[in-house]
């Protein structure tokens, strides 16, 4: 069951999550928010999944001990970092919703994924995670929830916040239905990580027939091909 919002919602300007009335997990970077109040011009923005992009997944992560960065993940962030990119994450995180961790046991990982990363100077700007599954427990049983991927509310709520331009945008994960996120948020292209390894055939073949004039499709075997794929300081 969704506790209540009171209880749960901190304030950003710590830095701490908070649940959006909807019942999708925020943790914003509360200087990177009061930087897109004054943006009169909406940017691009990097959107990375989380599981199989920034960490290694081992399917339902939620041992702290668990976490390790792919190899590209954290000079990607950085260089979104350095070339004043937004770096969004936007994450279906149905483990939560099916009942196999809570959210205190994310944000644990979290904290631990967001440590990693500082070591290197990296940092994202947000963090978005659904819980909402076809197979979730009561309030999180949700056949088609607007906010899960490929479904775009996750990406919707970013842009709105930090003040984002989605069709200058990229998005990159390991699922067909990343790229497809972005397909619908009408964002200009998308790379897909072949790091699902057991997935990853048929995953690119979805992927391959994804390519249209206005949506670029690219591919890498890795998360550190990928980071030197895209040219963040074009976009």
């Amino acid at each position: 069951m969704i506790q209540d919002n009171d209880t749960l919602r901190h304030q950003t300007a710590n830095d701490e999550p908070y649940y959006d009335e909807r019942g999708v997990w925020v943790c914003l970077n509360a200087d990177s928010v009061a930087k897109a109040r004054n943006i009169q011009t909406p940017r691009p923005a990097l959107f990375l999944d989380r599981d199989g992009v920034i960490n290694i997944d081992v399917n339902y992560l939620s041992k702290i001990e668990d976490v390790a960065l792919h190899d590209g993940a954290t000079s990607l962030i950085a260089q979104a970092n350095n070339a004043d990119i937004p770096v969004i994450v936007i994450t279906n995180q149905s483990g939560v919703g099916r009942g196999y961790f809570d959210w205190d046991t994310l944000w644990d990982v979290q904290v631990e994924i967001a440590r990693q990363l500082g070591q290197e100077h990296a940092h994202w700007d947000g963090v978005f995670a659904c819980p909402f599954h076809a197979d979730g427990q009561t309030a999180y049983r949700h056949k088609n929830h607007p906010f899960r991927k490929p479904n775009t509310g996750m990406i919707t709520m970013a842009a709105e916040i930090f003040a984002i331009d989605l069709s200058r945008s990229w998005i990159i994960g390991d699922k067909a239905s990343d790229l497809q996120a972005g397909i619908n948020a009408g964002m200009a292209g998308g790379i897909h990580v072949y790091t699902r390894y057991q997935d990853a055939a048929p995953e690119r073949e979805k992927v391959s027939a994804m390519a249209t004039a206005d949506f670029t499709v690219m591919t890498a075997k890795t998360v550190l091909e990928a980071s030197r794929m895209i040219n963040l300081s074009g976009l």
